[in-house]
């Protein structure tokens, strides 16, 4: 009897089976073999159960944990959590700077909505907490640099600038741009938060995980499902009758 054999395999990923390749796979744990990730041994059995817990509690409270709300509920002294949030975070930023940037995938039709708001004199800027250097590495993997006037993050200016407001209010004052004429573009309440701080209309992507179009802590003018329903909202809001920028 022959052996029946495949070259793929199923991988889930939310409600969906994504089908990779084995060369896929093969790929991927050389890189975990020959780079830092995943680098676990650090982790103790506190920092396993916050960040089980914390796992499992996100989904349902919508937002970042206070370390307070983990420490009640893990049983851990509060100074411990944040020394252990603080491990888990460096820990990650260091994977992701090394070889997590190359997991990041581009929303469907992002070149051609990208490309369609340059076409109608829209200028497009990338504004993020993310380091500069992996930003720009994602950017250019995915050939979306050429569509972007400018790429901001904290750590563009030294000292690093303090929170996502921050950024957009440098943005603004870099590139001479005006509140009233500009969109904030994202799924977290701190991309909302941004918006309102600096005068700015914001439009919530749904498919994100941030949770900003079902929030009521700021404003929001519009919401997309999916990235390319951005063009024709644009669109639409630039047409001289509406009377909007």
């Amino acid at each position: 009897m022959s052996k029946q054999t495949t070259d793929e395999i199923l991988v889930g990923r939310g409600d969906r089976i994504l089908t990779h390749s084995f060369d896929v796979l093969r790929r991927h744990l050389e890189d975990q073999q020959h780079s830092r990730s995943p680098r676990l041994s650090f982790m103790t059995g506190e920092h396993h159960r916050v960040r089980d817990f914390a796992v499992a509690e996100l989904p349902r409270f919508g937002r970042a944990l206070p370390p307070e709300h983990i420490a009640e509920r893990t049983g851990l002294r509060l100074d411990r959590v944040g020394a252990i949030l603080d491990d888990l975070e460096r820990e990650f930023r260091a994977s992701y700077d090394e070889v997590g940037w190359q997991r990041t995938q581009a929303c469907e039709r992002a070149a051609s909505t990208l490309g369609g708001l340059s076409s109608l004199g829209v200028r497009n800027f990338v504004v993020t907490n993310k380091p500069k250097a992996p930003t720009e590495k994602i950017l250019a993997r995915l050939r979306l640099d050429g569509f972007c006037s400018g790429v901001v993050c904290r750590d563009s200016v030294s000292p690093p600038l303090a929170s996502k407001s921050d950024v957009v209010r440098h943005t603004m004052q870099k590139f001479a741009l005006l509140g009233s004429e500009t969109l904030v573009v994202g799924d977290s309440v701190d991309d909302a938060r941004a918006a309102q701080a600096c005068g700015m209309r914001f439009v919530a992507m749904s498919q994100g995980y941030g949770g900003a179009h079902c929030q009521s802590e700021a404003p929001v003018a519009a919401v997309c499902a999916a990235l390319s329903e951005l063009l024709p909202l644009v669109a639409t809001w630039r047409q001289p009758s509406r009377g909007e920028p």
